[in-house]
């Protein structure tokens, strides 16, 4: 045992304990990944959200799908899961950080830390510690969970990658700051581009020395900007990238073009005429008033930082093979009658001279068409029937009288159809931030009333919405008189109009025929309007009764005021309370009522302030409106019909379920299905079952028989109700697993109250 090797080896035995050779305690704890603590960040990522399981899992692929849901990221390892080794930090301050409390100065340390991956992601973390280490490791963290993306564009001409951000500079010449000097190190060209944000400092007072110009300096007078040749006048739309890089595959693409600002009408149309010789008639896209020349400057303002379209007014002898059938079928969606007659027509040369010239022998044009017998009804070609309309029509053959064309061979009903009676259709832009405005300046035109019109809805950003059709009709409708209840009408669940000195005959004319408008167009009624003012509206003040105006009255007037007014009305007020009186007191004062009301003159002073408030202070809106409202006679006959419209419209829970119509095939779909029926009956409130029956059809009010339920197999992210509003058509997933994740996100749907249209 003497000879024994001691248990610490060479080292005699005193040091080591049972420790490895070499990592003693007093030898440090070694540096790197790998030594010391860094084994632990070799462990496997355990995600503890749901986001973060769908990123392991690979369901989310890129980090912009986070982005595009606003989804709140909890995790870091998510960003280093999709940046990874892209990612670098760098600290930018570590500042000491004091505090005096009792047992003396505290110091801690900050870290500011920003992180980014030079493509477009860019974070900041700020993090107090007690050490350095331990801060700048928390502001990393931090600055991960803060990772958003950097909006990137293009300055003046779009030349290679996104290049440019925008920014707030300062102008000022004292700013030599650490960081600008930094940045200008990193990105030379930072000072001698233009900043593409705001100044935030006033400009410098400019010498009164000359300046000298300095050479190669561009010139102020030239743009440079894409010229794009649209060949066809039927595309009505500017070309998608896919047809741009057609159009630039057939040399239709000039990249940088320069537009001269001094250039006039004529100086601009020779220019882009040498550019492309072989343009005869050409148009710029948009179009601007009659009279109106557009010269360089006017062009280049409207194109902002996009290119410059001009489109052919004669097609190139290449169009048809260059042309997409996206753009085929795009510039062929206008389904007016005298567009149907077009196509019609465009198959036989000697009815197309004719009718192109505009002029109709007779003024009449007689069809041969295999319909009812209805007049003044014209084949309104669908989808389906718009593609296959060369196979389905056969040869046309014109007789001796060129306005007769006969297009079918099967057995034939003759329809007689006017064409100074066809109704225009007429195509008007709103938007939908300011839908009350635009729709009573469009409506200050009489002849709006007797066109067919189309509506096209500019979101909050200035961008033409997709939605086309009667649910867009129906929603702009909805929207108009939403805002109009507020501002133009008074009252609470039954409303008058208000005499506004803003708002003269001109301005209440447009409203009476927007009220027409929306009801023989989609059938649209709104239901806030006193049924009592409708009645005096349609036969006079002699139609309207003692209990009408009590009834619209009482809806007329608040909750608390109408449980008091119930109460005279009843026979139940406590003439001898002093708070009932009171309260009462208050109510009548509010309506400027000038006698005192006592147990028998309280039902007569009742009926003559509703007579004031329904009839007599709306009196000038009704002047103007009646003859508008004259037209809609015939749908209400007496005030029973009124009152069963109203009652038809407003949408109940009972309504809503009888309407559901679905073929479910699984367990999957006969489980959405019934935890949508569950929804629909959680649905208590009526300002609920308006925003349903919105979201479904377009408008609040039941303006429709049924509601078709498809089901599909959404899931993940991409998951959510899709409604179609033209058809009252609901998509529903059929991968809910309970009700709660379909309420959840059917609530998150309804609890928004802009919905954009984005399906044809």
């Amino acid at each position: 045992m003497a000879d024994a090797e001691p248990a610490g080896g060479a080292r005699g035995g005193f040091r080591g304990g049972f420790g490895g050779r070499g990592r003693g305690r007093g030898r440090g704890r070694g540096r790197g990944r790998g030594r010391g603590r860094g084994k632990a960040e070799d462990k496997e990522w355990v995600p503890v959200t749901k986001l973060g399981r769908l990123v392991k899992d690979m369901k989310i692929k890129t980090l912009e799908h986070i982005y595009l849901f606003s989804l709140p990221i909890k995790e870091h390892e998510i960003i280093d899961f999709f940046l990874g080794a892209a990612l670098k930090d760098e600290v930018l301050k570590i500042m000491p950080v004091q505090k005096q409390t009792r047992a003396g100065q505290r110091t801690r340390f900050k870290a500011f830390v920003a992180i980014g991956d030079s493509n477009g992601h860019v974070g900041l973390g700020v993090k107090c510690s007690k050490e350095v280490a331990t801060a700048i490791r928390g502001a990393i963290i931090l600055a991960k969970l803060s990772v958003i993306p950097v909006r990137r564009g293009y300055w003046g001409n779009k030349i290679g990658q996104p290049h440019t951000v925008p920014c707030k500079s300062s102008t000022s010449p004292d700013s030599n700051s650490s960081i600008q000097a930094r940045l200008a190190t990193l990105f030379p060209t930072i000072g001698s581009n233009r900043a593409s944000g705001k100044s935030t400092s006033r400009r410098p007072a400019r010498s009164k020395q000359t300046i000298k110009a300095t050479k190669g300096r561009p010139s102020k007078t030239l743009v440079y900007k894409d010229l794009v040749l649209i060949p066809s006048p039927k595309i009505n739309k500017v070309p998608t990238h896919t047809t741009r890089l057609q159009l630039e595959e057939r040399e239709l693409v000039c990249h940088e073009f320069p537009f001269d600002k001094s250039w006039d009408a004529h100086s601009l149309k020779a220019a882009i005429l040498n550019r492309f010789p072989k343009l005869l008639l050409f148009e710029y896209v948009k179009l601007l008033a009659e009279g109106i020349t557009l010269d360089a400057e006017r062009v280049t303002r409207m194109a902002g930082q996009g290119a410059v379209y001009v489109r052919l007014m004669v097609p190139l002898e290449s169009e048809d093979k260059g042309e997409t059938e996206e753009e085929l079928e795009n510039s062929l969606l206008d389904d007016s009658p005298s567009y149907y007659f077009l196509l019609v027509l465009m198959e036989h040369k000697e009815a197309l001279c004719s009718f192109h010239l505009g002029r109709v022998m007779g003024g009449q044009m007689q069809l041969w068409c295999p319909i009812p017998a209805q007049p003044y009804c014209v084949p309104f070609p669908t989808g389906a029937e718009t593609s296959n309309q060369n196979t389905e029509l056969n040869d046309i053959e014109t007789g001796s009288d060129s306005n007769i064309v006969d297009v079918s061979e099967h057995v034939p009903v003759s329809v007689s159809v006017p064409v100074s009676q066809l109704p225009p259709k007429r195509i008007i832009q709103v938007h939908r931030l300011n839908i009350k405005k635009d729709l009573i300046d469009l409506f200050r035109d009489p002849l709006i009333m007797s066109q067919d019109i189309e509506i096209i809805v500019i979101d909050a950003v200035g961008v033409e919405e997709v939605g086309r059709g009667v649910g867009l009709l129906r929603d702009v409708f909805s929207l108009f008189w939403k805002e109009t209840y507020d501002s133009l009408f008074v009252g609470e669940n039954e409303r008058v109009p208000f005499v506004r000195h803003d708002y003269q005959r001109d301005e209440w004319v447009a409203v009476g025929r927007i009220l027409v408008k929306g009801h023989l167009t989609c059938q649209y009624l709104p239901v806030l309007l006193s049924q009592t003012f409708l009645a005096c509206l349609f036969w006079g003040e002699s139609a309207v009764t003692s209990a009408m105006l009590t009834q619209s009255f009482r809806n007329y007037i608040s909750v608390d005021e109408k449980c008091l007014i119930d109460k005279c009305l009843a026979g139940d007020m406590k003439w001898d309370d002093e708070d009932e009186m009171s309260q009462l007191l208050e109510v009548f004062s509010n309506y400027d009522c000038r006698i005192m009301v006592n147990s028998e003159n309280v039902s007569q002073v009742i009926e003559e302030i509703a007579h004031k408030e329904l009839l007599q202070k709306p009196q000038y809106i009704t002047d103007c409106w009646k003859d508008i409202v004259s037209t809609l006679l015939p749908s209400f006959p007496d005030f029973a019909a009124i009152s069963k419209r109203y009652e038809l419209l407003i949408p109940s829970t009972s309504k809503i379920l009888s309407c559901l119509e679905a073929n479910p095939e699984s367990d999957g779909e006969r489980d959405s299905l019934k935890f949508l029926k569950r929804y629909i009956k959680g649905l208590d409130t009526p300002q609920k079952l308006s925003k349903f029956v919105r979201f479904i059809s377009g408008s609040e009010l039941m303006l429709f028989d049924t509601i078709q339920v498809n089901f599909t197999n959404l899931s993940g992210l991409g998951r959510r109700p899709i409604a179609h509003t033209c058809n009252t058509v609901l998509e529903l997933s059929s991968t809910y697993q309970s009700f709660p994740e379909l309420r959840e996100e059917f609530s998150a749907i309804l609890a928004s109250d802009y919905w954009e249209m984005d399906i044809v």
